[in-house]
């Protein structure tokens, strides 16, 4: 199992993501997939070199993760160079992306206009040459159709024919991602999973995101304690990849549950045993009502319990609390 930051809004800092490896080797998580939505030099800016500060930042949790055992990968999304597989500036961004020490890379498609009748051999392509560009190191895949949720064609456009088919021919050992039945899948359904590895011709690799809290209406809430049925999809899947929520801190909850089969206070009481019952005595606050259904007496009451606790997770809620963690429009699903 694997962490992969690929959600859009606030995105994790240096300190938090390089406390989240270490957090990854306790446990014996597999590895960490850096992907936020928000570096845009990974995304719509993929042609701008890194400056040397933010190359040296992805550089150290690279060496982080090796130093824990963990597998590091960088998550690109080369939407506007479909059409120009070996454009001259992604050749020299492709030789900054090799000076990061023992990474793979994903492709990433997802989130893009899908008008094109040949996408899915354009993106085929598109694969190839980048894994020739990145040495072999391209071991992930995201599809533009990652999911059979209708809302991708109703915000992307329609899914041209045969579009797994094609994706099939992708070399055996690339995970493909898969997000299940829909975008957010708390429940993933088993037959569903064989009937997409069919298609693809490999077990696929879930990106989960059953406690993703960074939407319209789920950026609202703190999914504090929710898991999918990982052990029954996993037999299913060829690996398990969780996007998280946007709070780190709590986001370990979760994360623990899922990897360790830990039932929420268990998991509280291994990571934040002091704030075990007062987690727990909001849960309709955090899961349910969301901050902007919370009474003012309600908020000044959460505020005067966290506000006593030094613990990153405390001063996450309270940081959610004031609104700091606004959603971000480009998230369209």
């Amino acid at each position: 199992m694997h962490v992969l930051e690929g959600f859009y809004g606030k995105p994790w800092s240096l300190n938090e993501r390089l406390d989240m490896l270490d957090f990854l080797a306790t446990f014996q998580f597999a590895g960490f997939c850096y992907a936020p939505k928000s570096d845009k030099k990974l995304r719509g800016d993929m042609l701008t070199l890194f400056t040397d500060a933010e190359l040296t930042s992805i550089q150290t949790l690279a060496k982080k993760s090796s130093d824990n055992g963990l597998r590091f990968t960088v998550g690109l999304s080369p939407i506007h160079l479909l059409n120009q597989p070996d454009n001259a500036s992604w050749q020299q961004k492709c030789q900054q992306l090799l000076s990061i020490p023992n990474a793979q890379f994903a492709l990433f498609f997802d989130d893009m206009p899908a008008g094109e009748t040949d996408l899915a051999m354009k993106q085929c392509h598109f694969f190839h040459r980048a894994n020739a560009l990145l040495d072999g190191r391209v071991s992930l895949f995201c599809p533009t159709f990652y999911s059979d949720d209708p809302v991708l064609e109703r915000l992307f456009g329609e899914k041209p024919e045969n579009y797994f088919e094609v994706l099939a021919s992708l070399p055996k050992e690339i995970d493909i991602f898969w997000t299940g039945q829909k975008v957010i899948t708390r429940a993933y359904d088993v037959k569903a999973l064989h009937t997409i590895n069919n298609r693809l011709n490999r077990k696929v690799t879930l990106w989960d995101n059953a406690f993703v809290n960074d939407g319209r209406k789920t950026s609202q809430f703190l999914p504090i304690g929710v898991t999918a049925n990982y052990s029954e999809a996993g037999a299913a899947v060829n690996d398990i990849y969780i996007n998280p929520m946007n709070q780190p801190s709590l986001a370990k909850i979760n994360l623990l549950m899922a990897n360790k089969g830990l039932n929420l206070n268990a998991a509280l009481n291994t990571l934040m045993p002091k704030l075990t019952a007062l987690i727990a005595n909001y849960l309709p606050e955090f899961k349910k009502l969301g901050r902007d259904s919370l009474s003012t007496e309600t908020i000044q009451a959460m505020q005067a319990d966290f506000s006593e606790s030094q613990h990153p997770a405390a001063k996450e809620i309270m940081a959610w609390l004031k609104g700091e963690y606004i959603f971000d429009p480009a998230c369209l699903t």
